[in-house]
């Protein structure tokens, strides 16, 4: 099926009765490499995000987790990004999660140049609405400036 009509993103459980879920992701890049995958397992994120991220997954979610993150993780692995939230995989990576959709929206136009006038201008709302997504995307990130912050995106693949 994944051959015939690739889907844009395709969850995945780990335990399944007929094949590995780790396998399973492995056949499934091979067949349809532009098709996304994040897992939804039970299974401990501390030990299978690793092997996940390594057979070519995207994303790692626990079913132990509020629905605001597995949704989260599911919008964030549709638009291109990995999302692997626990220890055992980049603790980087982590924070990057923790990044809302329009605090991803504002890092891009961030690190492409734009002002705060021109991301409140593009996106309806106030530079002082920007002003605090920043401040905000620098606590979560853990970064002191915008150059940090571009650093951080480059590290990333938020930007070439």
């Amino acid at each position: 099926m994944v051959r015939r009509s690739p889907p844009s993103l395709v969850i995945v459980d780990l335990k399944l009765p007929d094949i590995d879920g780790i396998e399973l992701i492995r056949q499934m890049r091979r067949a349809a490499s532009a098709t996304r995958v994040l897992v939804f397992s039970s299974q401990d994120e501390r030990m299978h995000a690793g092997p996940a991220r390594d057979a070519g997954g995207h994303g790692f979610v626990g079913k132990d987790r509020d629905i605001s993150d597995i949704v989260t993780a599911a919008r964030l692995v549709l638009a291109g990004y990995n999302c692997f939230a626990d220890a055992g995989t980049d603790a980087s990576t982590d924070r990057l999660g923790q990044l809302s959709p329009r605090e991803l929206t504002i890092l891009k136009g961030l690190v492409a140049g734009a002002s705060n006038k021109q991301l409140a201008d593009t996106l309806y709302l106030s530079p002082k609405t920007v002003s605090t997504h920043k401040t905000r995307m620098l606590r979560k990130l853990n970064l002191a400036t915008l150059v940090d912050l571009v650093e951080f995106a480059k590290a990333h693949r938020l930007i070439d």
